[in-house]
């Protein structure tokens, strides 16, 4: 039996569903993290809200909370 793939809509609300529980443990905002990750505040606002997104900006993101979250787990 073949995995479903998620679909683009899918992968937009993991992208925002986790920069948004990283910004609410973080006290921060989507803004701050599009900033920080990609130097783009609307970045994020525009993901969530239904619009395109390129690939590796996408992966950039990912990246960065990967990175941060890995950073609290050593500091921790």
């Amino acid at each position: 039996m073949e995995a479903a793939v998620p679909s683009s809509d899918d992968i937009r609300a993991a992208l925002v569903a986790r920069a948004e529980a990283y910004a609410e443990a973080n006290k921060t905002s989507l803004s701050t993290i599009g900033l920080k990750a990609v130097n783009d505040t609307k970045f994020l606002i525009r993901v969530r809200d239904g619009l395109g997104f390129n690939i590796n900006t996408y992966q950039r993101v990912v990246d960065w909370l990967d990175e941060q979250e890995r950073a609290q787990e050593s500091a921790a």
